[in-house]
């Protein structure tokens, strides 16, 4: 796995999707080992480490500084993850199938739940015995025995239970409505949840820009490597807005009305969008279009990508003037989301 992770080439300046995108190729590897045997504890651990690391550092495989922990990135997106399956979980879900597979051979042994006291099989040492075997013309055929366990099967069964020899038996998988196994709703019965969260179709939306929903995704998470975090780490001396330079750089700061220049931009494309201006704030922004953003207008169509690629170049800005000291003015800023949204629509015409 890790000379898989080392010899895939990444250009810097697709790493957000490109590491996204690898991960769910490298996940594709053990997704397939994992469905053949059971693996090792310290082995997934070790796997899942690795594709951590990878999904946050890329080729230099640092175990530390993950901007989300790897137990949330495993959960749907619905409920705030990136759609990972934790190996463990699917390693579980995968072999199920195996037992499945004893399950619907014929003759099958006296595992099913047929009876008040539970399997029969508990009760016996051989797990040869039939069930046909105790069954003659619709009447149970009990043994004569004086053996306690088979009396107390006979005492105890459902008057209203009788074999019927003229009907095949059937295993069914009750927990899926196809009422046969699949890996999917072993692994939903299996894995651990959490709650739904409404800004989810915000982000993952149809025809998404991966590294805008990315980047857009780590802003609701509050989890971008803002310049109070990066303060609070140790990492620099100081936390000031290098836009404004009178307030501290925080999510709240750098995605709200309290910034002008993020406001400004905000508000624009709000107008361009056709949508009714409003004070800029990401986290009522999202919510506005949880609740609103259903549908297939053409509003709500351009809501979306808008609203990424706006909190995509905001932060491209700020991360530019930092590390590169080169920055534009708030209507350069406009220009590059709206000519960027207007591309991405141009393609889904034919949708639209």
């Amino acid at each position: 796995m890790e000379q898989c992770v080392v010899h895939r080439d990444i250009k810097v300046e697709q790493r957000d999707a490109g590491l996204k995108l690898q991960c769910y190729n490298l996940a594709a590897l053990w997704i397939y080992w994992s469905s053949i045997f059971i693996l090792p504890a310290k082995t997934m651990k070790e796997i899942e480490s690795l594709l951590s690391s990878f999904l946050w550092k890329g080729l230099e495989l640092k175990s530390s500084g993950a901007k989300v922990a790897w137990a949330a990135v495993c959960v749907p997106k619905k409920e705030g993850g990136l759609g990972f399956k934790r190996l463990i979980e699917w390693n579980k879900a995968s072999i199920l199938r195996h037992l499945w597979a004893i399950y619907k051979k014929e003759d099958i042994p006296w595992l099913d739940n047929w009876h008040s006291l539970g399997p029969l099989y508990l009760k016996f040492v051989s797990l040869n015995v039939k069930v046909s075997s105790i069954a003659h013309n619709g009447r149970w055929r009990w043994p004569s025995s004086r053996n306690v366990v088979v009396k107390e099967i006979m005492e105890n069964i459902a008057p209203d239970l009788v074999p019927h020899e003229d009907i095949v038996d059937l295993v069914i998988w009750t927990l899926s409505t196809a009422r046969t196994y699949s890996n999917k709703s072993a692994w939903e019965a299996l894995r651990s949840k959490a709650p739904d969260v409404g800004w989810w179709p915000m982000v993952w939306y149809k025809k998404h820009v991966p590294r805008w929903s990315f980047i857009l995704w780590l802003a609701i998470l509050g989890r971008l490597s803002t310049k109070d975090r990066l303060h609070n780490w140790g990492i620099i001396n100081d936390s000031y807005c290098v836009l404004c330079r009178s307030g501290v750089e925080s999510h709240s700061h750098l995605f709200s009305i309290a910034l002008s220049i993020s406001s400004s931009v905000w508000l624009r494309v709000r107008t361009c969008c056709g949508l009714p201006a409003h004070a800029w704030d990401l986290n009522s922004e999202a919510q506005w279009g949880s609740l609103y953003g259903k549908g297939g207008s053409m509003r709500v169509t351009l809501f979306k990508p808008c609203l990424a690629a706006s909190v995509y170049y905001l932060w491209k800005e700020w991360n530019g003037r930092i590390c590169l000291q080169v920055g534009h003015k708030s209507i350069g800023v406009e220009k590059l989301i709206l000519d960027e949204v207007k591309s991405c629509a141009s393609s889904w015409k034919h949708e639209l």
